[in-house]
């Protein structure tokens, strides 16, 4: 699973990339940065699935945690 993370002053975007094994990892991610703050999730994809997060920069950067500690799980 490839994880970025784009600042762009006040807005920031999360992408998410996950091939298709990897697909309940990328929803238990997505899941837990949709809990912990306000922020948008688009989710396209089959083989090579792709969610993107984006909200303000301080609900991003909870996000952005909760994600990464998610995935470290």
């Amino acid at each position: 699973m490839k994880i970025d993370y784009q600042d762009y002053g006040s807005v920031a975007c999360i992408t998410l990339r996950a091939f298709l094994t990897e697909g309940r990892r990328l929803d238990c991610a997505v899941d837990a940065a949709a809990l912990s703050a306000e922020v948008v999730v688009t989710s396209t994809g089959v083989l090579l699935r792709t969610a993107t997060i984006t909200g303000r920069t301080p609900a991003a950067m909870r996000s952005y945690k909760a994600v990464i500690r998610s995935v470290k799980r």
